[in-house]
This record gives structure tokens, sequence and C-alpha cells, in this order.
């Protein structure tokens, strides 16, 4: 439809030129006959005799100036069309992008995109300001260099020919080691910030007891001496049972996740009777086998075939505590639990004695009457 609108308005443009062209032939008395007759057919037939200045000529030069002006209009017009539709377009764009809720949220968009590094950046920093934790995942022996413990620097920096806490051992204790080289991914490196996996050169700063791979296992760590490190095997926890089939009560044992630490834990303690799926409570949890290294806020996953549970670490109770209380320490209905299992077992073990007691004594009578009979007639 444009570019008829154009054709249209070229074509009204050249007959205005023509008409306005033969106005002024006719002015000037010396347009031939050719041009007449084009005149008087652009005109509509309107004087034949325009060579004389005769009244006739004012309706040629009028509809010259008239077509000519129609011309300007029309192309004015479509000129105008296309301008108020490219700012009609332009101004719609506009208004689309500049409107005020759109605009909000774009910004606010780019303050949070811009917000995100910079928080994470803090972080970095808050641990990197924080003593040094690296926590041990793998262990390696290197021919030419002795133990090597592979792992990630949880807090703090790790610097070569540092001086550290190795541990907890079986028996819960810490040792001095020294580091002696550090490695990230196969370079050797002076320093390790928080958030990098690294590998360790460890050496043992006490001649008397040497460092062995098969002490070292995945969850210990490796801290700064100003942390003065202690070991644990109970702690408190807020959890959550994501799912199990059946119910959660006292003594129930799970594999607890905390950071890198991986072992069965039993529940010894919680503010409930039981749980279900969905339900929250406050537990204790104690460790089977051996101490580990854990402090509050951590956060924990427990599991156990297709029970899954998660929480977070509130309290720790450390071995003197632990000490103090002992297992005196459970809850008085664990205590009560446990004796009326207990005479429950006990109960069922008469019943299941007495048949064969009578039995028994139904044997040993009729043996008793057969020796008597034999005897007499042995006599």
């Amino acid at each position: 439809s444009y570019k008829a609108q154009q054709q249209e308005a070229t074509a009204a443009a050249a007959a205005a030129a023509a008409a306005v062209d033969g106005a002024n032939g006719a002015r000037s008395r010396s347009m031939s006959a050719a041009s007449v007759s084009s005149l008087s057919s652009l005109d509509g037939g309107s004087a034949a005799s325009s060579l004389n200045n005769t009244p006739a000529q004012s309706p040629a030069v009028n509809g010259g100036i008239a077509a000519s002006q129609v011309t300007s209009l029309v192309l004015n017009d479509i000129q105008n069309k296309n301008s108020d539709n490219i700012n009609g377009h332009s101004t719609s764009s506009s208004s689309s992008t500049s409107s005020p809720p759109q605009h909000q949220k774009h910004a606010q968009r780019t303050k949070q995109h811009q917000q995100q590094p910079l928080s994470v950046l803090q972080a970095i920093q808050f641990a990197q300001h924080q003593p040094v934790e690296f926590q041990i995942d793998e262990t390696f022996v290197v021919t030419g260099v002795g133990l090597v413990v592979s792992g990630n620097v949880f807090k703090g920096v790790l610097h070569t020919n540092q001086k550290a806490l190795l541990g907890p051992f079986s028996d819960g204790s810490f040792r001095k080691v020294l580091i002696r080289s550090i490695q990230c991914k196969r370079v050797p490196v002076e320093s390790a910030v928080a958030g990098t996996s690294c590998a360790v050169a460890l050496k043992s700063l006490n001649r008397k007891q040497l460092l062995r791979r098969a002490q070292i296992r995945r969850g210990m760590v490796c801290v700064d001496e100003a942390c003065h490190p202690r070991s644990t095997r109970r702690f408190e926890a807020e959890v959550l049972v994501l799912h199990h089939p059946t119910t959660i009560k006292h003594s129930y044992q799970s594999v607890v996740h905390c950071g890198n630490v991986r072992q069965t834990a039993s529940l010894v303690d919680m503010d409930q009777e039981c749980l279900r799926t969905g339900n929250k409570a406050r537990v204790q949890f104690r460790f089977v086998v051996r101490p580990e290294y854990i402090h509050v806020g951590q956060k924990l996953i427990f599991r156990e075939g297709s029970a899954k549970g998660v929480g977070r670490v509130t309290k720790v109770l450390y071995d003197g505590e632990q000490d103090n209380e002992s297992d005196d320490a459970l809850s008085q209905r664990e205590k009560q639990r446990r004796i009326e299992s207990m005479r429950h077992r006990n109960s069922q073990r008469k019943h299941a004695k007495k048949p064969a007691d009578r039995s028994n004594g139904k044997d040993n009578s009729h043996s008793n009457t057969t020796g008597t009979n034999n005897h007499s007639s042995k006599q």
C-alpha cells in the first residue's frame, strides 16, 4: 500500500509540473498547439484557444496550481503518515522500555547481579581472616617426599613451613605437624586461600610419633594452634526427617554426613517419643566408632537405607562434659524403657524354660522307677 501511494504521488507530481509549465507557456504566448492540447486534456477540456489573454486562461492556470497543491498535500500526508508510524513505533518502544515498573525491575536486577559477586568476595575475605582449617579427603605416599594429604581449605590461608595440629586420631588427640610444601593442580605454591583444593606434604614435629598413612583417614582436619581444637563424640542438632518408612525412636542408628565426616551415629536422646516423615525435633547423636572434629553451625545429613534427613549442629558436647555425665546422662525415659525391656525379656525366658523343666522332671522320675525295678530284679 505504501508503494502504491508513493507511485500515485509521483504521477500527480508529474502532472502538476506539466500543468505549471503549460500555464507559464500560455502567459508567454509561445506555447505550441501540442502543448495547448495537452494542457486542455489536463485541465479537463477548458478553453482550447488559450493563446490570447482571455478569461479562459485562468482556469488552466488555476487548475495547474490546484494540481500542484494537491500533489504537495498528498506527499505531505504520506510523509506525515510515515513519520507518525515511525514516531508511534519509537514512542511505543520507548514507553515500553521506559515504563516505571519495568525500568525499576531492570534496575533491581542489575543491582542484584552487581551485589552477588560482592557478597561472594566478602565471604571469601571473611573466611581468609579466620584461623586456618584444612579438611582432609585422601592420603598418598610419594617417594622422596613422604606422607601427602589432599583436601580443601575450609577457612583461613595455608602457608608453607607453617605449624599446625593434625587430628583427631582414634584416641581423640591432635599432633603437631609441619607443612613442608603445597601444590595446587600439580603446581608448587607458597600459600592456599580458603575455597581452594590442594595437596599438602606433612611432617611430624615429634620424632617419637611418626606419621603413617594407616593413621590418617578422611574426616581429619589440619587446624591452626590458636583454635585449640577438641574432639567430641556427642552433639545436639535440629533435624528434619525428609523420609522414613516407619518411625524413628531411641537408639536409632544412621550414617551422619557432616562436612567431610562420614560415620555411623546413634540417636541417644530427643525431645519427642518418635519421629516420622516431616517431623522436626531437637536430637542428640553419639558417634559409634571414634570422636570427630565438628563445630556449631555445620549442616548435616543422616541416612539409613531409604530414610533421609537433614539438620544443623546447635551444640557440641565435649569429652570432659561427657565424662562427668557418662552413660547415666541419658534421659529418664530411656532408662525406664531399658528396664522394662529387660523385665520383658526375663519373663519370656522364664516362660520358655517351664515346659522343658516339666518334661525333664517326668523323664527323671521314669528313669528312677526303672532303676529301682532293675535293682530289685537283680536282687
